[in-house]
């Protein structure tokens, strides 16, 4: 709730730096979202303009990385597609992003470094400062968010997996270096998770807890509740439009362009199956996209 972090920003920005006595729900948000509620709630206090400046800065950071992940991103044709696509969410997404929007930004931040490091047209003078890069924003996003793991975590270790056991590879040892990292930076996010936690003597309640698989009666109506999600959040829902209306036309195009996507994500796991190394920015994104869908 975006209240919450607004007053967890306000503690920390009053001195108290680690939550002591606060109750957390599942989460931290420490790298994620609180620095971008600590500069929203600096400006403007406990306040609604607090939040729209700290969701703001939040869109413009997933959207300035999203940029710079494109492949010919000067080209006119390119930018003006990302701009229509990215720089107009849809009225879904602007009412549940207060949270896990920062997150991922970071995961974005972190396939830029992995494209950097298994580009075989650049070879990056400076991998050691890359690697290290990734392993924080590994490390610092699994401290805040539980997210990383299926949207990242999850889909660069069945990337590397794949990648290992293709023949397509060039460089074995740099795909062991990300597979070993991105264990690694898991394994130091829990660890400054629980220091964090353990120093102010906060409350976490645990998300995984709470998770279960869901029974097989109610599956197909939790199918039908997803597929109505994706909806809302390409604007493509009908619920309540009138037939012949412009309204319905504009769905009818945001279905278009979901359908579109899912087809881009079909073709991406085509690729990861063949162990095709190409395109591994569509391949993660793809994969973070089924892992999310399914947890």
């Amino acid at each position: 709730d975006f209240a919450s972090l607004i007053l967890e920003a306000q503690d920390i920005l009053d001195g108290n730096l680690f939550l002591k006595d606060w109750n957390l729900t599942g989460v931290t948000f420490l790298f994620s979202e609180i620095p971008f509620y600590l500069l929203g709630t600096a400006i403007f206090g406990v306040s609604t303009k607090a939040y729209l400046a700290a969701s703001s800065a939040m869109l413009f950071f997933l959207f300035l990385l999203g940029y710079l992940l494109l492949e010919n991103r000067k080209k006119p044709l390119t930018l003006l597609l990302y701009f229509g696509f990215a720089a107009f969410p849809s009225a879904f997404l602007l009412y549940s992003a207060r949270a896990h929007v920062a997150i991922f930004g970071l995961c974005f931040a972190a396939i830029l470094c992995l494209k950097k490091l298994t580009d075989k047209q650049r070879s990056f003078s400076k991998p050691g400062l890359l690697y290290t890069l990734y392993f924080l924003i590994i490390a610092l996003g699994t401290a805040s968010d539980t997210f990383i793991l299926p949207v990242l975590a999850i889909p660069v270790i069945l990337y590397c997996l794949r990648m290992l056991f293709s023949n397509k590879i060039q460089s074995v040892s740099r795909m062991w270096w990300i597979l070993g990292l991105t264990l690694a930076g898991i394994l130091a996010g829990k660890l400054i998770e629980t220091g964090y936690i353990a120093i102010g003597h906060a409350a976490l309640n645990s998300r995984t807890a709470s998770v279960s698989f869901t029974p097989f009666n109610e599956i197909p109506e939790t199918i039908l509740l997803f597929f109505e999600l994706l909806l809302r959040l390409f604007n493509g829902s009908p619920d309540g439009l009138q037939v012949f209306s412009l309204d319905t036309i504009a769905a009818g195009l945001h279905i278009q362009v979901m359908i579109w996507g899912i087809g881009m994500v079909i073709r991406s796991m085509k690729k990861f199956i063949k162990g095709d190394q190409e395109d591994p920015v569509s391949i993660l994104l793809s994969l973070g996209i089924l892992c999310l869908s399914v947890f």
